[in-house]
């Protein structure tokens, strides 16, 4: 086995608009960084997969579906496949999203 490790502290950096950083890909698991800019959103989108999203720094809303909820520094949210989702930062956002494929998307 052989051990991994992703330093994300010197990732905190926000960048003009929305920047989308991939730290890690397998057949299975996708880790990204989102930088977003106070007034900017990650663009309402369909994910095939599961998403688990971790507010790193910043607050804003997170809209899935039909359904809004403020989002803030140090809370995970919880995204199942197939549902519509959009991020929308109050404040300089820093978020790792985590998309994990099941066994038949793989």
């Amino acid at each position: 086995m052989t051990i991994q490790i992703i330093n994300t502290n010197s990732l905190i950096k926000i960048a003009k608009g929305t920047v989308h950083e991939m730290l890690y890909q397998s057949k299975g698991m996708t880790a990204l960084m989102l930088s977003i800019e106070a007034g900017h959103m990650v663009e309402p989108c369909v994910m095939p997969m599961q998403v688990i999203y971790y507010v790193r720094s910043g607050n804003g809303s997170i809209i899935v579906g039909d359904e809004q909820s403020k989002i803030t520094s140090g809370e995970i949210v919880v995204v199942n496949a197939g549902e519509t989702r959009s991020i929308d930062a109050e404040t300089d956002m820093s978020v790792l999203a985590f998309q994990f494929m099941n066994n038949n998307q793989a």
